[in-house]
């Protein structure tokens, strides 16, 4: 499935130039122009793995959508990159934190790649890690393992429902079958004659004992059936 990542730019030459350097390399992107727009498109689409926001625009701008996904506990390990023209220090100071990912205008396509790239490997490691998702979502050992077989009960529920729908198909398509091959099997066995061509009966002993119990009858003269009848 290809990766959706939502790219928050209110400036239409920078948002055209990662929209196509990202659907060059097979992402699938969504342009909001703001932060309000970018909120809108989160709730829209759950499926949304990786956030690139620009710092200054009108409405929200990129540092309260910012604090705003990281308020929210199903976006807060979307992992987002911030593009800006800014000095990396001095958007880390306005974003009052550290440990954020830039990327700097003006747009290099090689560099926001290795950005993209560096942040989905990150964000692989984070699901594949229990300990950093608890930390993540706040959950101790013991409820995690809870949600743990939770999800793995609904995944096996799932898995029986959808077996015993391939078994329903498969036997309403077996005894589809059957029923054609009926037909076919009655089909093969009717005779045909054409109404031009003179009908002939020879028959023909079929015991030693010489009693006429069947006969050999020929209809027609060329490519028409040959059965054997009871007298």
């Amino acid at each position: 499935m290809t990766m959706k990542i939502l790219i928050v730019e209110d400036n239409p030459i920078s948002a055209t130039v990662l929209e196509h350097t990202l659907d060059k390399h097979g992402y699938d992107t969504l342009t909001a122009h703001d932060g309000e727009e970018a909120l809108s498109h989160l709730e829209s689409h759950p499926e949304i793995e990786l956030i690139i926001t620009d710092l200054v625009m009108p409405n929200t701008d990129g540092i309260e959508l910012v604090h705003r996904i990281r308020e929210r506990k199903e976006w807060h390990a979307i992992p987002i990159l911030v593009c800006t023209s800014m000095r990396p220090e001095n958007a880390t100071q306005r974003l009052n934190g550290h440990g954020w990912k830039f990327i700097l205008k003006p747009i290099n396509a090689e560099s926001l790649i290795q950005k993209v790239n560096e942040a989905i490997a990150q964000q692989t490691k984070v699901l594949q890690d229990p300990a950093i998702t608890m930390g993540q979502i706040g959950l101790d050992t013991g409820a995690f393992a809870e949600v743990v077989d939770k999800f793995s009960e609904t995944v096996n529920e799932n898995i029986i429902r959808l077996e015993q729908q391939a078994d329903t198909v498969s036997s309403r398509w077996g005894g589809f079958e059957r029923s054609l091959g009926r037909r076919q099997a009655g089909a093969s066995r009717t005779a045909y004659r054409s109404p031009h061509q003179p009908r002939k009966q020879l028959r023909w002993a079929a015991s030693r004992s010489g009693s006429f119990d069947h006969a050999l009858v020929v209809e027609g003269t060329q490519g028409d059936a040959i059965s054997s009848q009871p007298l």
